[in-house]
């Protein structure tokens, strides 16, 4: 029987490390070649009637373990994270940590930061305080973020930055190769290294996550109402509501996002004017 033991980090990432007797892996391994065995041709065996030791041969042994791991962890997964109470922002990262008579299998997550509010009216206060009369609207935003990502700490766990960096390194990536460019070669033309742009991105992302969970944070001690009025104008804008292909479900989340950037930003228009 599968068992999941539940740790945390001081970064707030999420640990669950399941110990899974190699009789279970067993089992799992002889229904994966079974659901495997339906696609794969062997000399002399009608499509998906060869023996099982046949179309182990075939199989890519890295495509084999992860069919037969996803016959248990998905059940196990979704079972700890109920029972536990957690409710993850990412999807999990599986690591197999040991293998024998039971194997460890660890999967990281994380769950969104919680966010303690300093005085932040008065913070905000005395920092537009030293803005010129005629300082524009920008000018005093980018005090407010400023104040807010500096005066209110926000314990963002590991994992959380590391794909959304991984992600913007990925499409920055991509840009370059349709550019017909080498990264290296990109890199050089802009006279920085792949730890400097890690490190740059680093920065934006922890500060652009923080900048929102403490806005949102703010609408939800303020009592922040948007009008549904301008909910739909904005996903009228958007073009979602016009597509209308892809579900009731797509179209309230949609709806959902849309209005929690409405918040936001009225957060921000009203910080603006303390």
């Amino acid at each position: 029987m599968t068992t999941a033991n539940i740790a945390r980090t001081d970064d707030g990432t999420i640990q669950i490390n399941f110990s899974i007797p190699k009789a279970d892996i067993d089992k799992a391994e002889v229904k994966a070649l079974a659901d495997l065995a339906k696609d794969i041709t062997v000399a002399g065996f009608r499509k998906g009637k060869a023996p099982t030791e046949k179309v182990k041969e075939r199989i890519d042994p890295g495509q084999l373990l992860e069919k037969t791991l996803g016959q248990i962890l998905p059940d196990a997964y979704t079972k700890a994270i109920t029972d536990n109470k957690i409710r993850p922002i990412i999807y999990p990262k599986f690591e197999i940590i040991k293998q024998g008579e039971v194997w460890e299998v660890q999967a990281q997550i994380a769950e969104l930061p919680q966010v303690e509010l300093p005085d932040y009216k008065d913070l905000i206060k005395s920092a537009l305080a030293t803005l010129k009369k005629d300082a524009t609207k920008q000018e005093k935003e980018d005090v407010v973020i400023k104040t807010l990502v500096l005066g209110i700490k926000v314990n963002l766990p590991k994992i959380l930055i590391d794909e959304e960096v991984n992600a913007r390194l990925s499409e920055l990536l991509a840009r370059t190769e349709r550019l017909g460019l080498k990264f290296e070669q990109y890199l050089a033309s802009i006279g920085k290294d792949e730890k400097t742009i890690r490190t740059e991105y680093e920065t934006q992302v922890k500060n652009g996550i923080s900048v929102e969970l403490i806005l949102n944070k703010i609408a939800e001690v303020e009592k922040t109402e948007i009008d549904e009025k301008d909910v739909d104008a904005a996903l009228k804008t958007s073009g979602v509501a016009e597509a209308g292909h892809e579900g009731h479900d797509h179209l309230e989340e949609q709806k959902l996002m849309i209005r929690s950037v409405l918040k936001r930003r009225a957060v921000l228009n009203q910080l603006t004017k303390a």
